[in-house]
């Protein structure tokens, strides 16, 4: 396997904006990387530079040792799995397999071999016979799959692959390429908009806006300490609450103020180890971020908190209950506030509600810059 750098590249379109802009990122051998960000953040276009699918305007991309910017897509040795599976349509599920094998006049033994321990490792023997369409989306994504691992390229390249499946297939493709990455010990580059996919699969997950890497880490990171605001409401599900808030004189305040903070509190380690950033505590426009879990029902607690949490005061607009969880949707002054409980029977639509949060669990963003400030 092998190690993909983008050294400062970028990818422009004539006189247009920007689709990739001075993205500086290593893949390491045998990792497991998600490309993951909005619709037109750049993702897929960095994927299809490593292929050779896409000219690169600057930089350099290496495979390796090997700078592949003018290096034809066929001697690049990866392989790239498709959204729509590509396969072709006249061909049994082997004929697909072996065909790029075939093409390099490879030995009939060998071809043979190759295919039948792909199909053994996908648990798909008893279809190599028949041809694409007398198969289901998630059978046709594991021909697509063999395809290019009987290749043994150096980097496998995913472009969405399990989008066009259902939501029970989704979850057990996703366990299937987790395994496939440990048995196999290779380099993949897996591009999604899905973010359940990016927290299973991910060894480390880079996400994308508008051509630029926000933040690249593990999972437990991105999720626990996002970079920026952006990061921080595109990384969970439901996003995290982010309301509009100044700090002064050492005090962070909310609107209607329900939420006053001391830096002093802040000072002491957050949830994940960490510290506030210094200077932080500098009089400035705030965004003030919780994820919904980390909301909990207050009875009792003060209304405008104290250096142990802040607190939230609004009406329930909507309950919805999913079984094991609760969200329940508010109207503060604060602005709107989505909290994630459990194994709670949920206030009526309408009823006032109060929540509360740990300073432990508070994250602060600069409002201008978006930067991580806690």
């Amino acid at each position: 396997m092998a190690r993909v750098v983008f050294e400062h590249v970028g990818k422009q379109y004539g006189g247009g904006v920007p689709v990739v802009r001075d993205l500086s990122l290593t893949i390491e051998n045998e990792e497991l990387l998600v490309l993951v960000g909005p619709s037109g953040c750049g993702k897929s276009t960095a994927l299809r530079m490593i292929a050779g699918l896409e000219g690169i305007t600057r930089g350099s991309l290496f495979i390796d040792d090997d700078r592949v910017n003018d290096t034809p897509p066929k001697d690049r040795d990866v392989a790239m799995v498709f959204q729509s599976y590509a396969l072709y349509p006249h061909m049994t599920c082997f004929e697909n397999m072996a065909f790029a094998l075939q093409l390099r006049r490879m030995p009939k033994s060998e071809v043979r071999a190759r295919v039948d321990a792909a199909a053994k490792t996908l648990a798909i023997e008893h279809l190599l016979e028949r041809r694409p369409k007398e198969l289901s989306g998630g059978q046709r994504q594991r021909v697509a799959i063999g395809r290019a691992i009987v290749r043994e390229p150096r980097v496998f390249l995913m472009d969405e692959p399990l989008s066009n499946l259902d939501a029970k297939l989704r979850s057990s493709m996703r366990a299937e390429i987790k395994r496939l990455h440990r048995e196999l010990a290779a380099t993949i580059v897996y591009v999604t908009h899905d973010q359940t996919e990016a927290m299973t699969l991910g060894d480390r997950i880079a996400v994308m806006r508008s051509g630029d890497l926000q933040q690249c880490d593990t999972p437990a990171a991105v999720y626990e300490r996002p970079a920026n605001a952006f990061v921080a409401a595109f990384i969970g599900l439901p996003p995290m609450n982010l309301v509009p808030g100044e700090s002064r004189g050492g005090i962070v305040s909310v609107a209607g103020g329900q939420v006053r903070l001391r830096w002093a509190a802040l000072r002491h380690p957050h949830r994940d180890g960490s510290h506030a950033m210094p200077g932080a505590e500098g009089d400035r426009e705030v965004l003030v971020g919780v994820r919904p879990e980390h909301l909990t029902l207050d009875r009792g607690f003060e209304q405008n908190g104290d250096a142990r949490g802040v607190v939230f005061t609004g009406t329930l607009e909507l309950a919805e209950t999913t079984g094991a969880d609760t969200f329940l949707h508010l109207t503060t002054d604060a602005g709107p506030i989505v909290a994630r409980l459990s194994g709670h029977t949920p206030p009526r639509p309408g009823e006032r509600v109060r929540v509360r949060a740990d300073v432990a669990n508070i994250h602060l963003f600069d409002r201008t810059t978006e930067e991580r400030l806690l």
